[in-house]
């Protein structure tokens, strides 16, 4: 009885030293990845000053949900709080207005780098890397015109799911996204270049780099295909895109909110460009839209 007993400590004390090893490794890990510096590019676009650059600027923050994240007044705020996975406060931007140059807030918002050279997380900087200089200037020109206010927010707060997820390579520091999008770039899909673009920097960040959907982290559901536009006609598209709502007087959870809060703010033009780019690449890549 004594000897079944100590052999049933004994392997439970090995189970528990495993894990606790596992566990150590992960966590190393994890801290070399947090980290880790990037090289970054040089950036020379310069922040925008005139009344009509920065009120662009300011409908484009609005268009990329910087808000959503940052707060009403960018001020930074909590944006992810989830047990066991991570406290992420968005940064205050306009402390970071304040503090850093037109090159190195370029630098954190088209290539994710902070200007310490440590990565960003849970910035969509891969969806940034396609903004052309005139559209960063203008959303620089706009955070340099927000007045200051509010504090510095903390830095992340990684628990244990979220430290799997970034051994795992299920949640990956924005400058390994860029890396991707520049090179996994969805077709060009013929007179269509305003309509790309417009997707590239409103569409990318949920639905992937080539807008081939992204999968959700540990199996979970992610995203689909925006191959399933071609199966909206114009009407139905600019409904979605205006009021959420989608065919068959469909809900569709986040891309409903996505759409009223920030897809509102495109154009009517923009809307309709964004279509007929999208319908012409489910033609090129022979996709037929899903009737999802």
């Amino acid at each position: 009885m004594r000897n079944g007993l100590k052999w049933g400590l004994r392997i439970i004390g090995g189970i528990v030293g495993l894990v606790v090893l596992a566990w150590g490794v992960v966590w190393g890990w994890t801290e070399v990845i947090i980290a880790r510096n990037y090289s970054a590019t040089a950036e020379t676009v310069r922040a925008a000053t005139s009344p009509q650059q920065i009120a662009a600027g300011k409908r484009l923050a609005s268009v990329f949900g910087c808000p959503d994240c940052h707060g009403p007044g960018l001020q930074g705020e909590i944006f992810i709080d989830e047990a066991n996975v991570a406290r992420v406060h968005a940064p205050n931007l306009t402390l970071a207005a304040k503090q850093y140059s037109d090159a190195q807030l370029a630098q954190s918002i088209r290539q994710g780098v902070r200007p310490d050279g440590r990565a960003l997380f849970a910035m969509p900087s891969e969806m940034y890397v396609h903004l052309r200089d005139d559209e960063l200037a203008a959303v620089l020109g706009y955070l340099r015109s927000l007045p200051v206010g509010g504090a510095v927010t903390p830095p992340i707060e990684w628990r244990v799911l979220g430290r799997a997820a970034l051994f795992a390579a299920e949640f990956e520091p924005a400058p390994v996204l860029v890396a991707r999008a520049r090179i996994n770039q969805p077709p060009d899909a013929g007179e269509h270049a305003r309509g790309r673009h417009t997707a590239l920097i409103a569409c990318s960040e949920c639905h992937g780099p080539s807008f081939g959907g992204l999968p959700g982290p540990f199996g979970s559901p992610g995203t689909p295909d925006l191959a399933i536009a071609a199966a909206y006609d114009i009407d139905a598209f600019r409904r979605l895109m205006r009021t959420g709502i989608a065919r068959g007087d469909r809900e569709l959870g986040l891309m409903s909110a996505v759409a009223r809060n920030r897809f509102t703010q495109l154009t009517d033009d923009e809307v309709d460009e964004m279509h007929a780019y999208l319908k012409a690449r489910a033609e090129v890549l022979r996709r037929p839209g899903a009737a999802k």
